[in-house]
């Protein structure tokens, strides 16, 4: 896995990852935007392929606060469901 920056503008950079498609071999770039100095992008960047690498990496989604709520009640509502028959 590699990565790199680019300088956007004045202390705004772009941090690239660069990965391959498991299923079809072919490389995709993950983009994402830094604010700082270019030593911080660097830092960034390597801490981004870290995490990546041992597989901690949670790509960013554009959900809104209701859409992350909602996925969040599915989500629970089956588990509370479970904790209350164990109970009774």
């Amino acid at each position: 896995m590699k990565g790199s920056i680019r300088e956007r503008s004045p202390g705004h950079w772009a941090i690239i990852l660069d990965q391959r498609d498991p299923a079809t071999g072919k490389r995709r770039r993950k983009w994402h935007s830094f604010k700082g100095t270019k030593r911080q992008a660097q830092i960034e960047c390597a801490r981004l392929i870290s995490e990546m690498k041992n597989g901690d990496y949670v790509e960013p989604s554009k959900l809104t606060l209701t859409q992350f709520f909602d996925r969040w009640l599915k989500h629970i509502k089956p588990k509370r469901l479970e904790a209350n028959s164990r109970a009774i």
